[in-house]
């Protein structure tokens, strides 16, 4: 997670985005290991290899989903890295579907000169679909203080 990046960030428990960065591993790109804290509500979130897991640990359904996709996928070994790259044109169901229904949504939505943040992007298939198209640019998220 880049420094910087959670003064765009905002507490869903509290509504503020008072937070408190703790990196435990950190190296010239963005802390790779450590933790987000609300400092407004306390609840915290761990990042593990520059990813913030803002997943909340109480949602069953959430839990189950993800449960789910690593049943279904298991760990993303060498192996499925053509697969994951041919994402979202995989030939077999649902993708087949669900291509189209994604790029679907540049047709009503304008991304021109906006930051994409993707959250929730699991496997980061879509991440890169939005990089290539060109609507999406990394950005130096560095702190102003």
């Amino acid at each position: 997670m880049k420094r910087g990046f959670e003064a765009s960030l905002v507490c869903l428990n509290r509504g503020g985005n008072a937070w408190k960065l703790e990196a435990t591993r950190e190296d010239s790109d963005e802390v790779r290991d450590g933790s987000l804290s609300c400092r407004t509500c306390g609840q915290a979130f761990p990042i593990a290899k520059g990813i913030l897991d803002a997943l909340d640990p109480a949602d069953d359904v959430l839990a189950r989903e993800v449960d789910g996709w690593h049943e279904m996928a298991g760990p993303l070994g060498e192996d499925l890295v053509p697969t994951m790259t041919a994402l979202p044109y995989y030939p077999h169901p649902p993708w087949v579907h669900l291509a189209p229904d994604f790029f679907q949504n540049f047709e009503y939505v304008d991304l021109q000169d906006r930051n994409v943040v993707d959250l929730g992007a699991g496997r980061a298939w879509s991440s890169r679909q939005l990089a290539s198209i060109g609507r999406a640019r990394e950005r130096s998220w560095r702190s102003t203080s």
